[in-house]
Formats: structure tokens, sequence, C-alpha cells
């Protein structure tokens, strides 16, 4: 479950304190966005993405109290378990995006193997039928 905010709801950080207490959380990564809460509860989460990380966006997330700016969590993906490592791959290779453009396109031709083998499949048949003829 994700945390709540339970400042009291005085006044909130600018995005430069938000920024900034997320770049003292996770070190080293880039922040790509940032998502308000729309509830007096909510937290603010900012995503980010570490060089290392296949996901275009990062799976890495700092949470912060929506009014005093407190890191209430932090999810670095580079130390996720094993589970969540693997659950955090599916989207980049959805997408065909790891490891350069061999891969890519190694990627495409197993994607294009079902439709071939179903060409080449008819052909030979088609042959079969005509040869009997």
């Amino acid at each position: 479950p994700l945390p709540q905010s339970l400042s009291q709801p005085a006044s909130r950080p600018s995005i430069d304190l938000i920024i900034q207490a997320a770049d003292a959380a996770l070190p080293g990564a880039i922040t790509t966005w940032i998502l308000f809460p729309r509830e007096p509860t909510g937290v603010v989460t900012v995503r980010r993405r570490f060089a290392e990380e296949w996901h275009p966006n990062g799976r890495s997330f700092v949470r912060l109290d929506q009014y005093s700016g407190k890191v209430l969590a932090v999810e670095n993906a580079l130390h996720a378990s094993v589970g969540r490592r693997i659950e955090n791959l599916l989207y980049p290779l959805h997408i065909g995006r790891f490891e350069g453009v061999a891969w890519q396109v190694l990627y495409v031709l197993a994607g294009l193997t079902p439709g071939i083998l179903f060409l080449t499949g008819w052909l030979m048949r088609r042959r079969k039928h005509n040869s009997r003829d």
C-alpha cells in the first residue's frame, strides 16, 4: 500500500524542493516524471530512472508527503527482489527496448517467424497438391 500524507495542509513544497528530496533519496537517477496527488492524504510520486535500467521511464520511485516534502518511501529498482526485476523487464521487452540494435533485429525476426512458417507451410502444401494433378 502507498504511504499517506499526514502533515497539516498549511503549504506545499516547491517543485525544486521535491526534486532535491528525490535526488537525495535516489542519487544517480534522473527524474522522468512527477505525479501530484488528487486526495488530501495522497503523496507526491517522483519516478526516476537509473542508467542501468532498461525501462524507458525507470522503475524507481520516491514518495513524498505533499505538504512537508518529507520522503515517506523509496523504491530502488536496482535493489528490487528477483520477482520485481522480472516484472520490471516486461514492458521493455514488450516494446523491444533492450540491449542494442542486434537484439532488436533478432526480436523482430522472432516475431515474424510464425507468419513465415505459415506461409512456407501453405506453399509446400500447395506444391504437393499441384504435383498430384
